[in-house]
């Protein structure tokens, strides 16, 4: 059995052997410890360590396991706007537009809208306006549910809710600039209910908890495990927006929640 240098110390090899069980390679063990693969590989093995297998074995579950997360928040993107892009989601949840696509729920493929090849269509605000504008012609008042089914279908051009969200945040507000009177979708009240301090202030405890992936699934599970009278994400991305923006702005936080007032 190969002996451990003095300065490797029982503490830096459990971590070593830590590392090496979550699948982490060699060159990036021993980028982070500063010393060479050689002499990670010579611990791992004079401490009878995680093999070669057990390390790829654990890439190969990781792997999944995001793939899993990744699609669960697809599901729940699609829940909340209905049919949408790739991009779309991507923006929404805040992964890859690539890896959203590759993580596309099968069973919901009919939810996938494509744009046009070789055609990037950027949305200004009059293009927006008109849209709603068009779909008011068929609903009315217009709700986000009827919009998305109508580009949806191809009966209007238009942006996706998505896209409506991320430049006016509320859909009553996208209606209100277009001059239409919008229908009240379910959950509406969430505006009242919670400041703006209250949803990041959750989030904000979220991410602080360090147990679950900091990802909007990993925000759910907290959230049904941890505090059932915290804000669903689908309210704080009403709210606030997308993912990244919703974080950024709940690290800045100094406090945590103390509940709803």
């Amino acid at each position: 059995m190969i002996e451990p240098a003095k300065n490797d110390s029982e503490e830096r090899m459990l971590a070593i052997i830590e590392a090496r069980r979550r699948g982490d390679t060699l060159a990036a063990i021993g980028s982070r410890f500063g010393i060479s693969r050689e002499r990670i590989r010579q611990i791992l093995k004079g401490a009878n360590g995680p093999t070669r297998q057990d390390a790829r074995r654990a890439q190969l579950a990781a792997r999944q396991s995001k793939a899993d997360s990744v699609q669960r928040e697809i599901r729940i993107a699609l829940e909340q706007y209905g049919p949408a892009t790739a991009e779309d989601i991507s923006l929404l949840i805040d992964v890859q537009v690539d890896e959203v696509a590759a993580c596309w729920p099968k069973d919901l493929n009919h939810l996938r809208l494509h744009p046009p090849r070789n055609r990037t269509q950027a949305w200004s605000d009059h293009d927006i306006i008109s849209a709603i504008q068009d779909a008011a012609l068929y609903e009315f008042p217009l709700t986000a549910k009827a919009y998305a089914e109508l580009q949806a279908i191809g009966q209007i051009n238009g942006p996706s809710l998505p896209r409506i969200s991320q430049r006016f945040r509320f859909w009553a507000t996208a209606c209100e600039a277009a001059g239409v009177e919008h229908g009240a979708p379910a959950r509406e009240d969430y505006q009242s209910e919670w400041t703006d301090h209250d949803l990041l202030a959750y989030v904000s405890r979220y991410l602080w908890d360090g147990n679950y992936p900091n990802s909007v699934h990993g925000y759910t599970q907290w959230r049904r495990s941890e505090h059932p009278e915290a804000p669903s994400f689908s309210t704080i991305r009403n709210r606030l927006g997308t993912w990244t923006i919703v974080k950024t702005r709940a690290l800045e936080m100094d406090g945590l929640p103390n509940g709803r007032s």
